[in-house]
């Protein structure tokens, strides 16, 4: 089955366990790239038309805002996903679900029937609502069970992400 890796990151100043870093790869592209090897899948990343603010503090408030008012900001490029029978779905958790330019996302594209997984990274949080709201954006969809990885572990995550997959029979 061919598989499909798409994912939303963050770069920039991020919560770690010691506090603010910045980072120039966000956490989810590290385990996306990792999720996308373990499937040989292909990867698209959702790429805001406006960027997010680097400020830690800034960039929060910016979602939050996004979340309360479910705005659906557009992004560049885009992607067929017609051809792929499992797509994997990376974000960072944003508001206890995934940010909103990954909702706009979700909303362009018809997800019937396919198979959808989810990775997200986190401070914390763990899944959220993440799984949660997939399922209720892509109702006819076979959205799976969530994993979520703590995004300071985001390079140290290939044997949980194998044990996702495993568990998934995939």
């Amino acid at each position: 089955m061919k598989s499909l890796v798409v994912y939303f990151s963050h770069p920039g100043q991020n919560w770690l366990e010691n506090g603010l870093a910045d980072l120039q790869v966000g956490n989810t592209e590290v385990a996306a790239k990792i999720l996308a090897a373990s499937l040989g899948a292909d990867l698209f990343e959702i790429v805001p038309e406006k960027d997010y603010p680097w400020d830690y503090k800034e960039c929060c408030d910016v979602a939050k805002v996004e979340h309360e008012q479910a705005a659906l900001p557009a992004y560049k490029g885009d992607i067929d996903i017609t051809p792929y029978g499992l797509v994997a779905i990376c974000f960072p958790m944003w508001w206890g679900s995934y940010p909103q330019v990954v909702a706009k996302f979700l909303k362009d594209h018809d997800f019937s029937k396919k198979i959808i997984l989810s990775l997200d990274t986190h401070e914390g949080s763990g899944l959220g609502n993440g799984v949660k709201d997939l399922k209720k954006a892509l109702p006819n969809s076979d959205v799976r069970g969530g994993l979520a990885i703590v995004g300071h572990e985001a390079s140290k995550s290939k044997a949980k992400i194998a044990a996702y997959l495993k568990a998934n029979n995939i």
